[in-house]
């Protein structure tokens, strides 16, 4: 989604409400298949502001290099740790931290710490 341009006003609306009423969906989400119809729109748009972080944040030699580690076969986890030395939590972290958000946090305890490449 993010090679096809800017998001249009709707969906950066989605995304924008998204933020705000702190319901991102976490990264290890996004990273496995799409839901059903009903929640589409939020995952695509997510994932554009995910990418757009990382090429913004790290540049885009970086983000080809995480797709070719990506064709070679290995996890996200383990892509991301190679080219970002950060691992999905990690990334869910920074991504939130750029927008405005506290790390994610499950039964009170903080699901990563945040690490900078």
């Amino acid at each position: 989604m993010y090679a096809e341009g800017d998001l249009t006003p709707s969906e950066k609306a989605i995304l924008n409400d998204a933020i705000r009423g702190d319901k991102l969906i976490s990264v290890r989400s996004l990273s496995s298949s799409f839901p059903a119809r009903r929640e589409i729109t939020l995952h695509y748009v997510e994932s554009y502001s995910l990418v757009k972080f990382l090429i913004d944040t790290y540049g885009g030699e970086q983000m080809l290099q995480l797709l070719r580690v990506f064709k070679q076969g290995k996890s996200y986890d383990d892509a991301l740790l190679e080219v970002y030395a950060f691992d999905t939590d990690g990334l869910d972290d920074l991504w939130r931290a750029s927008l405005g958000l506290e790390p994610r946090v499950t039964d009170g305890v903080l699901l990563s710490p945040i690490l900078v490449a």
